[in-house]
């Protein structure tokens, strides 16, 4: 399993209380903050949520 870099892309105006805790569990609660997640079968089902307001890439070397 390797590594995830997302990227919240919006803020939490006007957000389902579902994706809203999503946002928190990535870690990503506020606009244009990213971090860095697993990529295991949870994180997959949190980013999916909040696929709408977030973006993500894995996370190689070159990335960093």
């Amino acid at each position: 399993m390797g590594l995830l870099l997302v990227v919240n892309l919006h803020g939490q105006i006007n957000v389902r209380r579902e994706v809203r805790s999503a946002l928190r569990e990535l870690r990503v609660d506020r606009r244009f903050s990213a971090t860095v997640v697993r990529d295991d079968p949870s994180t997959l089902g949190l980013l999916d949520l909040s696929r709408d307001f977030v973006a993500w890439a894995p996370l190689d070397k070159e990335l960093l």
